[in-house]
Order: structure tokens, then C-alpha cells, then sequence
């Protein structure tokens, strides 16, 4: 494998390249990451089997357009394939480190930035993956039509057959979706689409960087609700964000219903150890909506 990644990294970089170490860095879903240093450069890659293929290549692809937007920090991807049995993507290595006191402002700043971009419609054009689970796409002219059938009946789908007793209520709330959207018409804004704290560092200088994507496009409020599970971020990065591009005042009442994808998907990743969590915010849910 180590010979083929020098080829196609060679090939990416458009001037030789030989491995001189390789260091395992632990495990990622479906592989194992490795530090990879040769000719004066430095990479981070990630290697999977076959079935690792489709998820290595939407994640190239996805930190390829951030990057593109000139937008936010992102690992930049050299080259991702597929070589006998196994697969690779291969970024630029990142030195992190604490941030500056600036850093969450700059990173409110740069998010702004990045849902500033946008595309015709809703989606992406390929299933990726969120943590270890399918996030499937395509494209929809409607944002609520989208949200119900490739976000939230995906995850209750899976959560039923695995023993998920929620489902009548979450029934109810697909039924009445539109409730939530009443003068609210977002755009089809670029989404990092797992934005917790643990995919996000910061570099030598306090610059932001985002990673793990989990990318399409939708409403931008998604990105800022998941922000808010699993720790949070800091008051300036929220500060920051507003400043530089105002949040709809009916955030609030949309707010768990972005939440309950993510915790539905920790439901079926994890376990029952969820099953409280999912029940606290649909109940959210359905009383915004009036239910």
C-alpha cells in the first residue's frame, strides 16, 4: 500500500514524493489514521477497506469545496482512492494547538463566512456518512420536504428497527413539520453537518479549522444547533456569528428539531443511553409545534 500512496501522492503533488516514516494515530470508523512524513512534507491519512471507499471519497470531496470557498480552515485534501483491497485519503497535516483568546470570534466570523455560500437547491449529490452512520442527499427544491425524508424518517427508520419506542410521536411531528417553518424560508447554505467541538481545532496562530465533515446543504441553522449539544462553544463564537450574520428569530422553536437528527443518530449509534435525551427534545419539538 505505502508505494502506491507515494505514487498517488507524487502524482496529486505534480513532483516526487518518498515515505521516509509512517505513525499509526489510532482508529476511525472503518480504519486507522496515520502520520506520514517524506521529502520535507508532512500528511495526515486515513486508510479503510473497500467498504471504507465511498465514505473516504465524500470526505475528500466535501473538505475540498470548503476549502475552495476561502471561507474557514480546513485539512486540505491532497488525493483520495482506491488501491487493491484498500482505500486512502490523504490531507495536509495540521499542527494544533491552544486557542487565542480571539479564536471562537474568528470562528463565529469564518462559519458566517461559509453558510454565505450557497447552491440552487437542497442536498448534496452523493450519501456520506455522519459518525458511522449513512446520511443520505440528493437534491430537493424544499427544505422541510428534505429535512423530514432524508434526515429525521432515515434515523427513526433505523431507531425503530432497533427497538425505539418514540415512533407515534415522531410521527406526529413529521406530520405537522411545516408548523415549525411559518414565514421562515432558509437557503440552501454550505453546512459542515457535525459542527460539535470535537471537530473543530485551532492552528499555531489561533486559525480555525474544521474537519470531519459531514457536508450538504441546507439551512444554516442546523450547523448552530449542533454547536449547542455536546458542550457547546464559547459566548463569543455565538457573539461573532450574529454580528456578522443575524440569526432568524425563530431559531429558538427549530432548535431542537435540528437537535433531535443528531441525538436520534447517537440513539442508533450508541444505544438507550440516549433514549431520554431523544424524548426531553421531540417533546420540545411538538410543544413549539403546538402538538
Amino acid at each position: 500500500m505505502w508505494p502506491a500512496l507515494e505514487l498517488a501522492i507524487a502524482t496529486a503533488l505534480e513532483h516526487p514524493f518518498r515515505i521516509d516514516r509512517q505513525q499509526p494515530l489510532g482508529s476511525h470508523a472503518g480504519g486507522t489514521s496515520y502520520g506520514l512524513q517524506g521529502s520535507g512534507q508532512h500528511f495526515f491519512v486515513k486508510l479503510g477497506d473497500l467498504k471504507a471507499a465511498d465514505r473516504l471519497s465524500t470526505e475528500g470531496q466535501a473538505l475540498k469545496i470548503i476549502a475552495d470557498s476561502q471561507t474557514i480552515g480546513v485539512p486540505r485534501p491532497v488525493t483520495w482512492g482506491v488501491h487493491g483491497d484498500a482505500a486512502y485519503l490523504v490531507m495536509e497535516w495540521l499542527e494544533f494547538s491552544r486557542p487565542l483568546p480571539e479564536s471562537p470570534y474568528w470562528l463565529g466570523e469564518q462559519l458566517a463566512a461559509m453558510h454565505r455560500v450557497t447552491a440552487v437547491q437542497f442536498g448534496w449529490h452523493s450519501t456520506n456518512t455522519i459518525g458511522e452512520t449513512l446520511q443520505l442527499n440528493g437534491w430537493y427544491t424544499d427544505w422541510v420536504d428534505f429535512y423530514r425524508s432524508q434526515r429525521l424518517e432515515m434515523q427513526l427508520r433505523l431507531a425503530r428497527s432497533r427497538g425505539y419506542g418514540g415512533a407515534k410521536q415522531a410521527e406526529r411531528l413529521l406530520e405537522h413539520l411545516d408548523t415549525l417553518f411559518k414565514g421562515y424560508t432558509p437557503a440552501p447554505s454550505l453546512l459542515h453537518g457535525d459542527l460539535w467541538s470535537g471537530n473543530c481545532g485551532y492552528g499555531q496562530q489561533g486559525q480555525p479549522f474544521i474537519f470531519d465533515p459531514a457536508l450538504y446543504y441546507g439551512d444554516r441553522e442546523t450547523d448552530i444547533a449542533m454547536t449547542e449539544l455536546f458542550g457547546g462553544f464559547p459566548a463569543a463564537f455565538y457573539e461573532s456569528y450574529e454580528a456578522h450574520f443575524p440569526m432568524d428569530g425563530g431559531y429558538v422553536q427549530r432548535r431542537p428539531l435540528y437537535q433531535l437528527y443528531h441525538l436520534l443518530n447517537h440513539l442508533n449509534i450508541f444505544g438507550q443511553s440516549y433514549a431520554g435525551q431523544v424524548e426531553r427534545v421531540l417533546r420540545q419539538c411538538l410543544d413549539y409545534a403546538g402538538l
